[in-house]
């Protein structure tokens, strides 16, 4: 049996390089920077200091594709996206932002995760930390299991890089998720069971 991956991961961390080597590069040219997705508030706030706060509206994705044979016959292989969207209200003053973050994730035609929870993040310069909680749903088609239910946990890194009079930006960075399902088909496992992954992300965001 054979298998072949098509994984977009070096496109993930080509752009995490070209990210990385944009961010300001001395304490001068730093400036506190806060996102909902891939946008970053205070940046944004350039031109526009008297505003103060602000909100951010953006999302970050990260996919690959995988293929397998055997015998000379292609067996079922699959897409698998992990997106997050986020819509985050900033206090640039205080070098913090919260908001509401949701997650589809597509993987193959038979599993599909949806998380909906908050956020809070922290941030200075082209750099940024967050942390978040959310309650998760997963379905199957076509499986034994037919749903689950449980929390995530989430923390994310990342750099920032504005364009477009800095209203609009590119964001790049590592996440990772932890889960516990809890409940399966609408019976409480007595064993939870716990899925943690860690992802490369690209993302783009705009602020208002």
């Amino acid at each position: 049996m054979t298998h072949r991956s098509y994984s977009l991961k070096w496109i993930n961390t080509f752009l995490f390089a070209v990210l990385l080597a944009s961010a300001p590069a001395t304490e001068a040219e730093a400036k506190p920077m806060f996102k909902v997705g891939g946008a970053s508030a205070a940046q944004a706030n350039r031109g526009k200091r008297s505003r103060g706060q602000s909100i951010m509206l953006g999302g970050t994705l990260m996919f690959f594709e995988n293929a397998s044979s055997q015998g000379g016959q292609e067996l079922p292989g699959g897409r698998t996206i992990y997106s997050t969207f986020n819509l985050q209200y900033n206090w640039p003053e205080f070098f913090t932002g919260v908001g509401a973050v949701y997650e589809l994730d597509l993987i193959g035609d038979f599993r599909r995760t949806t998380a909906s929870g908050l956020k809070l993040e922290f941030s200075f310069g082209g750099y940024y930390f967050e942390v978040g909680r959310a309650n998760v749903s997963e379905t199957f088609t076509g499986r034994a299991v037919g749903e689950r239910t449980g929390t995530r946990q989430f923390y994310a890194g990342g750099i920032r890089v504005p364009f477009l009079y800095e209203s609009v930006y590119f964001d790049g960075g590592i996440r990772k998720r932890q889960t516990t399902f809890t409940t399966q088909d609408d019976e409480t496992l007595t064993s939870p069971l716990q899925e943690s992954v860690l992802m490369p992300f690209i993302g783009a965001g705009v602020s208002f």
